[in-house]
């Protein structure tokens, strides 16, 4: 039998002391070091990650896509298999959120920043420049469904799986068993009590600063879609230095937000993005082709679902893994390097659902809301380039994939009231998952305490706005996707170790003798 790791100490003024010794300072250290190396030397810090970005696309580019796909057909037969009712829980938890909170949690927590601002550009860009092996025309009604198919496939099935790799087996061991809220915790199937040593130390602190990189991806990707919308909406240039002022500013915003509380702030601000969104989705999809957004996207959905085998494990090599390093081995990085710390979100606010209903919330429901999304703004976008040659791809191509959204909106009726929503949107999706992930960290750094200091969220939450701000200094988008593919490598081995790890676990508790008598009811729905 699996045996507890020892409880966190329950003294707020010394909160997790020994942890943040072994692991928040050197983390932090860290950051620091290569901070300070980014700024003093950015041209030779952005050298050395194209560099090893390189190398890794060179020789494990194709490891991403087929390890991705192995990834969403366990979280498929965890999630519909008889293990689907095991429940992250003792038997008397119940939900800390309504399903519609909880939903609205893990969707902002995970890849909504990153939602709002591909959502359009990305079809335009397939769309206008299919690869060879699509065997399509360019700006043609074929190229079309298939920039939409491909953009279902990034941020469908493939990309919301990774995200499950993590907390399945950390909320049944956390809520469960007792155990402290790390990443490390995953792997005591794996290697027993040796967590709470080096080994589990090691895990800890390069998960803590893999996740401040890929989280401060989505927030630099965020900020220029925020600065970008400003000048095309009111010609008003922020230039590099406002732009980093921008995201200073929501940066501030954000760790106010997350020192205030889960249900204070984080309940809050994800459901009014939710409402906000679904207002904004409502309106493009009535005042837009309604008709022909349902035809393509019901088109293109079916040949996802029909083709998703294939997609999911597709490797193309020649000039055709050119493109498919830029977008789907570039997804794939970025989502593994978010993973441990969506996963620790995942953990927190998971307490009392089941394996089953943590896929149905993070897997299924999130796939039906992006593929809205993608069919809704990105086949807007597409039908509008056909019928009356809108040129937004053109937009995409000399002005930036920051833009195109904003010319959509101008393409429909009553740009002066949408384009302030979507910029109201798009702030509001950088502090709700920017404040999510800073606790997350917190989380991870003080040793697992589900409510950790204040003064930690404060300082994760500024280091990743410092990062998005450096990351933007560097070379922006270029240098987004080159450190993604470099945090995102890292964070493939422990996924791996992650899904063995929740085979043993489940083997285990599988062929384990009952705890209880035979006339326990049998409600608890539980393999032990």
């Amino acid at each position: 039998m699996i045996q507890s790791s020892v409880p966190l100490k329950e003294d707020r003024r010394g909160r997790a002391f020994g942890s943040a010794q072994s692991c928040f300072l050197p983390a932090l250290l860290i950051s620091l070091v290569g901070i300070t190396i980014s700024l003093a030397a950015p041209d030779w810090f952005r050298r050395v990650i194209l560099g090893i970005r390189d190398q890794v696309l060179l020789q494990a580019g194709w490891c991403y896509i087929w390890l991705d796909g192995i990834f969403l057909v366990a979280v498929l037969t965890l999630g519909f298999s008889p293990w689907g009712r095991i429940k992250l829980g003792k038997p008397e938890d119940r939900p800390e959120f309504s399903f519609l909170e909880w939903f609205g949690l893990l969707f902002c927590a995970a890849l909504a920043a990153g939602l709002v601002f591909f959502g359009v550009a990305e079809p335009l860009s397939h769309f206008a420049n299919p690869p060879k092996f699509a065997g399509v025309e360019p700006s043609s009604a074929a190229s079309a469904q298939w920039a939409l198919v491909n953009s279902f496939l990034h941020w469908g099935f493939n990309a919301w799986c990774i995200y499950l790799v993590i907390p399945i087996p950390l909320a049944y061991l956390v809520h469960k068993r007792g155990f402290a809220c790390r990443i490390s915790s995953i792997l005591h199937p794996v290697l027993g009590n040796r967590i709470h040593q080096w080994p589990g130390k090691l895990v800890d602190g390069l998960c803590t600063l893999v996740s401040v990189g890929g989280i401060a991806i989505s927030l630099g990707y965020v900020g220029l879609q925020l600065a970008g919308g400003i000048h095309y909406e009111y010609g008003i240039s922020l230039g590099l230095p406002g732009t980093l002022g921008l995201i200073l500013l929501l940066t501030v915003c954000m760790t106010a937000s997350s020192v205030s509380g889960l249900d204070r702030s984080i309940k809050f601000l994800s459901n009014l993005n939710v409402v906000l969104a679904l207002g904004l989705l409502l309106f493009v999809f009535t005042a837009g082709p309604t008709i022909s957004i349902v035809q393509i996207t019901m088109s293109s959905l079916r040949e996802y679902i029909l083709t998703l085998p294939r997609l999911a494990f597709r490797v193309v090599d020649g000039e055709g893994s050119t493109w498919m390093n830029q977008w789907t081995v570039m997804y794939y990085a970025w989502w593994c390097a978010w993973a441990p710390m969506v996963g620790i979100f995942y953990v927190r606010v998971s307490k009392g659902r089941t394996i089953r209903e943590l896929v149905l919330a993070g897997l299924v429901a999130p796939v039906l809301v992006d593929v809205l999304w993608f069919g809704v703004f990105g086949g807007s976008s597409l039908i509008l380039d056909l019928q009356n040659k809108a040129e937004l791809a053109k937009v995409v191509t000399e002005r930036g994939m920051e833009y195109p959204v904003f010319a959509l909106l101008h393409q429909l009726p009553m740009p002066s009231v949408t384009v302030p929503l979507f910029l109201l949107l798009i702030a509001i999706f950088f502090v709700a998952g920017g404040d999510a992930t800073a606790m997350s960290i917190a989380i991870l750094s003080s040793g697992g305490d589900l409510d950790p200091a204040n003064w930690m969220r404060v300082v994760w939450g500024g280091l990743q706005g410092l990062t998005a701000a450096i990351l933007i200094l560097m070379g922006g988008i270029a240098t987004f996707e080159a450190t993604s593919i470099v945090a995102g490598f890292f964070m493939v081995f422990l996924l791996c170790a992650a899904l063995l790890a929740t085979v043993v676990l489940l083997y285990r508790e599988s062929s384990a003798k009952p705890a209880e008598p035979a006339s326990v009811p049998a409600a608890e729905e539980e393999l032990t």
